[in-house]
């Protein structure tokens, strides 16, 4: 299951355009920098403040 979601966050980050990905990682910054690992749903909730962001 945990592969499962690795992959599914993985296809979605690769499907980003560029700007979206560098907010979502910067909404992440200090957690991945502790090695924090985001899931499937951690994706989705950041991509949801991203694109509300969008004027």
């Amino acid at each position: 299951m945990e592969a499962e979601d690795n992959r599914a966050v993985q296809e979605i980050i690769e499907s980003l355009e560029p700007g979206e990905r560098a907010a979502v990682f910067a909404l992440w910054a200090d957690e991945l920098g502790r090695g924090w690992v985001p899931k499937r749903t951690d994706l989705e909730a950041a991509l949801h403040v991203v694109r509300s962001r969008r004027p």
